[in-house]
This record gives structure tokens, C-alpha cells and sequence, in this order.
């Protein structure tokens, strides 16, 4: 916001500014450095000074102190003076006190009794006894140095003896007065001035006014920080010297810095005047500096709106310029042209595949959005490479990627063909990986099967890569668009549809058909309730239990766990075919890790109700592949203090086939920490012995096609009784599922198998239902 204004000026006065902003601020800068240093330099200085001050100070009083001394003993010392006041001689006492004063040049001398009474007074002016007598009441009968004595506002630095002869019979009183004349010589002395002060009270001063004296005292005393002082007086410093608490009298040290300020503001008007004289040199240079720069400049500006225009033609200025302009101007013209070729390049690769150069998905559905074909029918044929992931991964990816390109190649020969012969609309694009499309349109609906037959014998001939023959098959799927209303993207998506029908049928060429689209819609929305299902756990969704028969022990130890879901419409979802769609959408993980924790949880009820139950529990390829599987159902069941041991994992061949080691590697680890392994389905889709006998499994479960109809058929039985022997050679135990009837449940008992389980025993219940059922079957077993 501040420097808005500066950027709206052009860029000469923009330059003019920062010249003078540097300059001004390159004066500031060095008038801040010079006041800090000359300040610091200052301080150092006074404080030296006032050092100096309070030494001097301390030296003059010690002197006269010592000038005390040597006169105070010389008189205590006389033998006429002692025996004048040990007879109480007034006369003899006055004469000497007086003769001894004027040798000395002393100010007073005094001689007090044993008590400290005053007898004896010589002083030079006229002050009575009974005011020195006042002072003297205060002041301690201290023999070791001198003391101060204020009277009537005169300073006196006194010096106390003993007279003894030999016991002691008074105390000589000897003082000099600290007057005008001695503070002028201390201020000579130290060049500083000095104030006597006397509990707020300014007895003397060399300064010029006792006031001044005053109000530097007061400033001290005042509870203010050195700062706050110093900015109420910057031109003095000061510094308080006490004599002692019992006198109250203070010596206040001033110190002016008048003359430092003079020195310094002289320097300070010289670096002005210097910056003055700069600025304005620098502002006839900068505008002369700025004028050859913003004329080429605008010229410039001038080359870049035709840049952006897209004319890119480069006109040489008539201005003189400095070379590195000229250069500059070239290179503009230069990156045009450069510009130019990259957006092409770019638009070109955002409407096509870079492998095949064949349009991409994106590019293909605006046509088809925008396109009108009259008369004619739109065909679009999709393409998918059979089990091209197995013929990438053989022959690696580069071939992998030329068998693409050929194939492209081909697509667009059709096309160009199709455009030729039939004079009508035809293009081709690449929408996935192995996924192509050919759009054409076609004027009679019954050459369309005759057109999809040729385009297949084309692309599925021989391909030579490489110096090899490469030979792979193709599923289509056909969407025929008769009357030209439908959008690209329903186009697409139906297309996909006809070729994923195409893979599941193995059928080479299918055609879409009618309704389709709705349910692959229907199964996209039951996908994302079924997302929205899992995140919110709104209660939708619940277990059910099918009872298991012990045909041992005729006892109900064990049960299957079965999801069951009704959707926010109230209807019931087959769960086969959620569970398949959440296979195919990656939710497979995540739903199975739903019912771990809802089963694992009722198991810890049961336990604690006293049911003791084994619980089996369906798995995914996905779920047992997943990295994070075994770490979340052995923490689930930690946290519910269930035994792994009371759950069985459930698993088809078919699933255990996708990464096989990784998958039997796993188990293994499940089944060494307790869990037990169920093969489940076993009899149908990819049933080996061969497999079957390294699987870590507990347990070998028949599918309910052999069961179901079990005392019907003599094969099932045949089957059924050899898979039993089997399994139980191999240390496993059998479950047959499916059971319906009473014969079926009796001819399974007699070929020894292990479980049983079927509607005949229970439909899937619901918790609370299995054990109401529990409880009824057992009563009545």
C-alpha cells in the first residue's frame, strides 16, 4: 500500500526518487552512525572525567585531612596548652587555640570536655558558641579521620583529638571550611563543577545559580531511569559523592557537554552541507542516466505489445542506443519467435498422446460434442490390446511401446483411408494405455458390422518389431449413435462399457447395448454410497452370523461372519455385488477392515456373556496383499482382548493365486500367531492339488454347488467324499456349505465330514438373533 503511489510514476521519476531516497537515507545512516559514535565517545569521555573529578576530590580532601592531623597532634602535643587545660586556664587556652589557628590558617578550633560540651570556641567569623554547640550534638567523636560539620550552612572538615595527661581530659576540635574559594580551585582542578548538599538542602555550589544546583539534585533523586534523565538534561552529567549517612551531606559532580554538542553539530552541518552538494550532482546525472534508459525502454514496450499481437516482424528503432539495448530488442524478437513455435508445440500436445501422436480422450470428446453429422450414423469402435500387461512385461516396455505406435500407425491409416474413400468425418485417439478409439461415421446402419469386421482383420495382423513377428489379439466394443445426440462423454463412457463386456464375455466384437449405461451408473452411485457408508458408519450397514455344525459333537462352536447393507432408500444391496464393485474400486480394503473391528467387537461381548465362539471372516486378494493388514487385525484384536485363535481367515484359491509366495508367506505368519486359514470355494475356478498342499491352511471348504443338491447326484457325491479323504490326509478339516435338507446333512455326517453349514441349519442372523437361536437349538439338541 505504501509504495502504490511509487510504482503509478514512470520509471524516470521512479529512478529519480530511489536516487534520492538512497541518497537521503545513505545521510541519515551516517548522521545516526556519527551521533551514536560521538555519543559513545562523549559518555566515555565524561565518565572519565568525572572519575578523574571524584579522585581529585578524594586526594584534596585526604590532604587537608593529613594538614589536620599534623596540626591537631602538634597542639595536643604542647605541654603549656595541656597543663593550661588541665588547670581550666581560660586566657592560656583562648591564646593558644587562636595563635595555633592562625598558624595553620584553620577556620575553627574547638575544645571540648570528656562529653563533648563545648568550652572553647575560635572561629573567623562571628558564629556563637551555642550554634557550633548544636552541630557538635550530631557529630560522633571519631579519632581516626576527619569528619564534616555543617553549621549555619558553612561546610567545615573537622579533625578530632584526644588530650591526655596522661588520661584523657578533652578533645581538640580542629576544622578548615569548604568555601567558595576551595570549590573554584577543586573546579579548576577537575574542570568540573561542584555542589554541597545537605538532605536536599544547597549549602554551596560553583555553578551559577544554587537553583540550577537544585533542580540537577532533585532530577537525581527522582525515581527516573539514566535515559529519562538524560533526555531531561542532555547537556550535563552527573555523579553524587556521599560523606555519610549521619550528616546527610553530599558532594553533586556536574559535568557540562556544551562544548562536545558545539563539536558535534559543527560536524553535523558539515555532512548536510556535504549531502546537499551530493543530491544535487546526483539529480542531474540520474535524470541524464534515466533519459537513456526509459527511451529504449519504451521502445520495448512498444516490441512486447507486438509480441503479444503475435507479430512478430522485428523493427530496428531510429533512437541512438547503448549496444546491450540493441541486444536486448533481438532478443525480444528471437523469443516471438520461440514463443511461436511453443505454443504450437504446447497446443499440440494438450490435444494429442505423445507416444502415437493420435488424439487424446480430452480432445476426442469436444469433437464429438461439437460435431453434426447429417444423414449419417456415428460409430465409435474401442480398442483394448488382449493381456497386453503380459506382453509389456515379457518383452519389456519399449517394445511395448512400438507395438502402440504400430498399432496407431494402422488407425490412422484407416482413417485417412475412411476419409478418402467414403468422402465422411473419421479420426482416431488413444484414451488410455492400451485403450484406442476409432470414430467414424457410416451413411447405412448395416454396413457397420461389415466396417468393425475389417477394422479388427487390419489391426490384428502380423507386427514386426524389432526383426521379430509379434501376433496379439484385440476385444471391441461398438457404440452406434444413430440420430447424433448424444454428449462425447456418454459416447465414451459407453463405449468403455461395450469393450469392458467385450474382455468379460471373451468376445472379440460386442456391441453396447441398451440400458447398460444405467447400470454402470447405478453401480458408480452404489460405489459412492457405499463410500459415504463406510465414513459416516450411520448403522446402514450390520453382521450377520451363520451357525456352523459340529457333525462331532453336534454342537454350534463356530459361525460365519456375512455383511449385510440396506441403502439410505431402505432397499436391501445383494452383497455380492457391493463386495465385487468394492473390489474393483479399491474399497475392498477398508470395508473388510469395518467388519474386523464390528466382529472382533462381538466376539469380546460373546466372551464376556459367556458364549465362547470361533468366527470366520471373509478376505480379498486386496486385503492380504495389503502392507498394513496383519499390523491392524493384530492391534484390533489386542484391543479387544480376543484370542487369535477364535478367528478364522477365509480365502478363495482364486484369491491366493495373486502373488501367490507373498500371500502364503502371510497366512503363515497369521496362522503361526493363532489364526486359523480357511480355503474357501474349494471345487471351483482354479482348484489345484498341486497348490493346495503348500497352503498354511486349517481348513478346506466345498462350495455349495456341490452341496446343495448333494442327495441328488451321485457324482457330487462321489466329489464330496474324495475332497473330505483329501483333506483330512492333508490335516485339514472340511466344511461343506450349502446344506438345504436333512439327507444332505446326513450323508455328509456318514463321509465324516467335519462342519456343516445352510440355510437348512440357519439363514444369516443378526447377534442378538444367533444367540436367541443358539439358545432354542441347544435346548431342544
Amino acid at each position: 500500500m505504501f509504495l502504490a503511489p511509487f510504482k503509478s510514476l514512470r520509471l524516470r521519476s521512479q529512478i529519480t526518487w530511489l536516487f534520492i531516497a538512497l541518497i537521503f537515507l545513505t545521510t541519515l545512516a551516517i548522521m545516526a552512525s556519527i551521533w551514536l559514535r560521538t555519543a559513545e565517545y562523549s559518555h566515555n569521555i565524561i565518565e572519565r572525567r568525572v572519575e578523574s573529578a571524584q579522585r581529585v576530590l578524594n586526594q584534596y580532601l585526604t590532604a587537608r585531612e593529613q594538614l589536620l592531623i599534623t596540626a591537631a597532634r602538634v597542639l595536643t602535643a604542647d605541654f603549656g596548652f595541656k597543663q593550661a587545660v588541665a588547670t581550666s586556664d581560660a586566657n592560656t587556652i583562648v591564646s593558644a587555640l587562636n595563635n595555633h589557628g592562625r598558624r595553620i590558617k584553620a577556620d575553627v578550633m574547638m575544645l571540648l570536655d570528656t562529653e563533648g560540651v563545648l568550652n572553647h570556641l575560635s572561629v573567623r567569623d562571628n558564629t556563637k558558641k551555642d550554634v557550633f554547640q548544636e552541630a557538635l550534638d550530631g557529630l560522633p567523636l571519631r579519632l581516626d579521620n576527619s569528619q564534616f560539620l555543617v553549621v549555619n550552612k558553612n561546610v567545615y572538615q573537622v579533625l578530632v583529638l584526644p588530650i591526655k595527661a596522661p588520661r584523657l581530659i578533652a578533645y581538640s576540635v580542629i576544622g578548615f571550611k569548604l568555601d567558595m574559594h576551595a570549590l573554584s580551585d577543586l573546579q579548576e582542578l577537575t574542570g568540573l563543577d561542584i555542589s554541597l548538599i545537605e538532605q536536599d538542602d544547597v549549602l554551596i555550589t560553583s555553578l551559577d545559580s544554587p537553583q540550577k544546583a537544585s533542580i540537577f539534585w532533585n532530577s537525581r533523586k527522582a525515581e527516573k531511569s539514566k535515559i529519562e534523565r538524560e533526555i531531561e538534561h542532555p547537556l550535563y552529567r552527573h555523579r553524587v559523592i556521599d560523606f555519610g549517612e549521619k550528616t546527610g551531606l553530599s558532594a553533586l559532580l556536574t559535568a557540562s557537554l556544551q562544548q562536545e554538542n558545539e563539536d558535534y553539530y559543527r560536524l553535523l552541518y558539515s555532512v548536510v552541507f556535504i549531502a546537499v552538494i551530493t543530491l544535487l550532482i546526483a539529480l542531474i546525472s540520474i535524470r541524464l542516466l534515466a533519459k537513456g534508459i526509459t527511451i529504449p525502454l519504451s521502445n520495448l514496450v512498444m516490441l512486447t505489445k507486438q509480441v503479444a499481437k503475435g507479430e512478430f516482424s522485428h523493427i530496428e528503432g531510429n533512437a541512438p542506443k547503448a549496444q546491450e539495448f540493441r541486444e536486448l530488442e533481438q532478443a525480444f524478437f528471437n523469443m516471438g519467435q520461440e514463443i511461436s513455435e511453443r505454443e504450437s508445440e504446447i497446443i499440440y500436445q494438450a490435444k494429442h498422446d505423445l507416444l502415437t501422436g493420435l488424439l487424446n480422450r480430452h480432445t476426442l470428446q469436444k469433437e464429438l460434442d461439437s460435431s453434426v453429422h447429417e444423414s449419417e450414423h456415428l460409430v465409435l469402435i474401442g480398442i483394448d490390446i488382449k493381456s497386453f500387461k503380459q506382453l509389456n512385461d515379457t518383452m519389456g516396455p519399449r517394445v511395448g511401446d512400438e507395438i502402440l505406435i504400430s498399432l496407431a500407425s494402422r488407425l490412422n491409416e484407416l482413417v485417412e483411408s475412411h476419409v478418402s474413400y467414403h468422402k465422411s468425418y473419421a479420426n482416431a485417439a488413444r484414451i488410455s494405455n492400451d485403450f484406442f478409439l476409432l470414430v467414424v461415421t457410416l451413411s447405412q446402419i448395416d454396413e457397420v458390422d461389415v466396417y468393425c469386421q475389417t477394422v479388427r482383420q487390419k489391426l490384428i495382423k502380423s507386427y514386426e518389431i524389432d526383426s521379430m513377428i509379434i501376433n496379439f489379439d484385440l476385444y471391441c466394443g461398438v457404440v452406434i449413435d444413430t440420430d447424433n445426440a448424444d454428449q462425447g462423454e456418454t459416447l465414451l463412457r459407453r463405449v468403455e462399457i461395450a469393450v469392458n463386456a467385450a474382455k468379460d464375455e471373451y468376445t472379440a466384437i460386442r456391441y453396447y447395448e441398451t440400458g447398460e449405461d444405467e447400470a454402470y451408473l447405478e453401480r458408480i452411485s452404489i460405489i459412492e454410497n457405499l463410500k459415504d457408508t463406510l465414513a459416516s458408519d450411520n448403522g446402514s450397514m450390520f453382521m450377520t452370523f451363520q451357525p456352523k455344525l459340529n457333525l462331532k459333537t453336534e454342537k454350534i462352536d463356530k459361525v460365519e461372519a456375512l455383511i449385510r447393507w440396506v441403502n439410505e432408500d431402505g432397499d436391501f444391496v445383494n452383497p455380492e455385488l457391493f463386495i465385487d464393485l468394492a473390489e474393483k474400486s479399491g474399497l475392498i480394503v477398508d470395508l473388510t477392515q469395518w467388519v474386523v473391528r464390528n466382529v472382533v467387537r462381538q466376539i469380546a461381548d460373546w466372551n464376556e456373556a459367556g458364549y465362547l465362539m470361533k468366527v470366520a471372516i471373509n478376505l480379498s486378494a486386496q486385503d492380504i496383499q495389503h502392507d498394513g493388514f496383519i499390523e491392524f487385525i493384530l492391534d484390533t484384536i489386542a484391543s479387544y482382548s480376543v484370542s487369535a485363535s477364535q478367528i478364522t481367515l477365509e480365502l478363495t484359491e482364486r484369491d491366493l493365486m495373486e502373488n501367490e509366495s507373498q500371500a502364503i508367506n502371510r497366512l503363515a505368519n497369521l496362522k503361526m500367531v493363532g489364526f486359523e486359514v480357511s480355503i474357501d470355494d474349494y471345487g471351483i475356478g482354479q482348484s489345484s492339488l498341486s497348490k493346495l498342499k503348500d497352503l498354511p491352511a486349517n481348513e478346506l471348504k466345498i462350495d455349495k454347488g456341490f452341496i446343495m443338491t448333494l442327495e441328488q447326484s451321485d457324482a457330487d457325491q462321489v466329489i464330496v467324499k474324495s475332497t473330505i479323504e483329501l483333506g483330512h490326509k492333508l490335516g485339514m478339516r472340511v466344511v461343506a456349505e450349502g446344506v438345504e435338507n436333512q439327507m444332505s446333512l446326513d450323508i455328509l455326517r456318514s463321509f465324516g465330514c467335519d462342519h456343516a453349514q445352510g440355510f437348512y441349519l440357519s439363514k444369516p442372523l443378526k447377534a442378538d438373533a444367533f444367540i436367541n437361536w443358539l439358545s432354542n437349538y441347544e435346548a431342544h439338541s
